[in-house]
């Protein structure tokens, strides 16, 4: 592809050696072709990275704002990821500020919401976790 020079290909990756990696990038790129969710989105939202994600990773709707904290983009639409790529690092204002979307979104993504939605499900009168499970879905419209 011609890209050896400013891109990297790790493949699979143990996770101490992710936090390594993502600690050391610009932005996270996962444009799958089938993802169920993608925890690696999670987890570069945790340090604050701007993502890149295709239609096809689960988490986009629950995680990614398209032009706010990342871009969204056709699994196959080479231009568009070339493009979405091109956006954050060419912009460190945008990419600043991306940051520091990202930043204020990981909350969304960190396992107490999913131990809310459980406990929300087992004991449906819970208080506590329904205010919970609301302000994540109000974060969804």
């Amino acid at each position: 592809l011609g890209l050896a020079d400013c891109v990297e290909f790790p493949g699979f990756l143990p996770a101490h050696a992710v936090s390594r990696r993502l600690a050391d990038a610009l932005a996270l790129v996962l444009p799958s072709v089938e993802e169920q969710w993608g925890l690696v989105v999670n987890e570069a939202l945790a340090f604050g990275l701007p993502v890149i994600v295709s239609h096809q990773v689960g988490s986009r709707d629950a995680l990614v704002r398209d032009g706010v904290n990342g871009h969204v983009v056709g699994s196959d639409a080479v231009e568009q990821l070339a493009q979405a790529m091109a956006d954050i690092a060419g912009d460190r204002g945008k990419w600043e500020a991306m940051v520091a979307a990202s930043h204020q979104r990981a909350w969304l993504g960190d396992c107490e919401r999913l131990a809310d939605a459980l406990e929300l499900l087992i004991e449906p009168q819970n208080e506590s976790a329904r205010a919970s499970v609301d302000r994540f879905l109000a974060q969804l419209v």
